[in-house]
């Protein structure tokens, strides 16, 4: 199986995210299964430094006006989604354009290597980041799709948007296993998300 992990929590930064992505990474090697990691920050064996975290490295080109419709094409053309779901993500992705070129900006960028590898599964290793990012890539790639969650980042936002609109749960809702750390953030989201308990696996 070929995973194609999606995260801009790495190394070299340091904290608990980034230490947990860097020994997941490492218990790949020497199995039979293939990790390749996509991270802003470091490069080596099947580990790309090319995923953009500031609107300063952006390259303003055709290319991201037609990534930018086949996105959105492929949100309202999902027939697993409801109407209003579909709706709520093209919101979500409009409300905020300086976070919209970056995610569309970074599917153009590595939409081309994950074809190539051809991976079966993608994974997002910090959800409030790159979750859209690898939600648009599951659709247009018709890949599996799964997001690491961590501490209190599957929380709703407190501002109106976000508490009427409850972001996130669209997403959530429509990714195929959600990894928790822990029994109580199993728990809490579960209890937040209303996603069903059978979809949430707690990493051992």
């Amino acid at each position: 199986m070929r995973i194609a992990l999606l995260t801009d929590a790495f190394y070299p930064l340091k904290g608990g995210i980034s230490h947990h992505l860097v020994s997941l990474c490492k218990s790949f090697q020497g199995k039979s299964d293939e990790l390749y990691v996509f991270n802003p920050y470091h490069k080596g064996n099947r580990i790309f430094d090319n995923l953009m975290v500031s609107i300063k490295e952006l390259n303003l080109n055709t290319q991201l006006l037609k990534y930018l419709l086949i996105s959105f094409y492929k949100v309202l053309k999902d027939k697993a989604l409801r109407l209003n779901e579909k709706l709520k993500i093209i919101f979500h992705l409009l409300h905020n354009p300086r976070n919209l070129l970056i995610v569309i900006n970074n599917l153009a960028t590595i939409l081309p290597t994950l074809r190539t590898l051809n991976v079966d599964v993608l994974v997002g290793g910090f959800p409030s980041n790159t979750l859209p990012l690898v939600f648009l890539l599951s659709r247009i790639l018709k890949k599996k799709v799964v997001v690491f969650v961590y501490g209190n980042d599957f929380l709703i936002k407190n501002n109106i948007l976000d508490r009427t609109f409850r972001f996130k749960t669209s997403y959530f809702k429509q990714v195929d296993k959600i990894v928790v750390l822990g029994k109580a953030t199993k728990y809490f989201f579960h209890k937040i998300h209303n996603v069903d308990e059978k979809d949430i696996e707690i990493f051992p």
